[in-house]
């Protein structure tokens, strides 16, 4: 107990072996490679936990569940009313959270913008509006075309 509360009070990493400090991100890369390395050791009793853990979330949150399908029904029959859609409700949330454009707004309302603040604010005035959102989409998809098969 003594040494998780010593390792969560370090505000930016924690301690390694070695004695040196770890970043947060060197810290979610080795728990990524802890997760594959456990799943490759046993991918059956990993998907079953995961079959098990996906059933009680979408028994808990049916009606988003439903919601969720049929967004889904429409985008294949639709593709680009879907990206209309995804266009229009998130207008809706950007106006909604948009006072002035800030990095604690950001957090507040559009959590996986706020994470990629950075990235999206090009000029580095602490604002983000609609515009460097929608280049930083186009520069983003420009170097990661979307993939053709869907994800397993």
């Amino acid at each position: 107990m003594v040494i998780f509360l010593f390792v969560a009070l370090l505000p930016l990493g924690s301690l390694t072996a070695e004695g040196a400090t770890t970043t947060g991100q060197q810290l979610r890369a080795a728990q990524r490679e802890a997760r594959i390395a456990a799943y490759n050791a046993d991918s059956e009793r990993y998907r079953a936990e995961r079959q098990v853990c996906d059933a009680r979330w979408r028994k808990d949150n049916a009606e988003h569940c439903k919601a969720m399908q049929a967004r889904r029904d429409t985008c294949k029959s639709n593709p680009e009313q879907c990206r209309e859609d995804r266009l229009t409700r998130f207008s809706q949330r950007f106006k909604t959270a948009d006072a002035d454009g800030s990095r604690e707004e950001a957090k507040s309302a559009l959590p996986r913008l706020a994470r990629c603040f950075d990235r999206t604010d090009a000029d580095r005035d602490d604002q983000i509006s609609s515009e460097k959102i929608l280049a930083a989409k186009a520069h983003y998809e420009q170097r990661r075309p979307r993939r053709d098969t869907p994800k397993v």
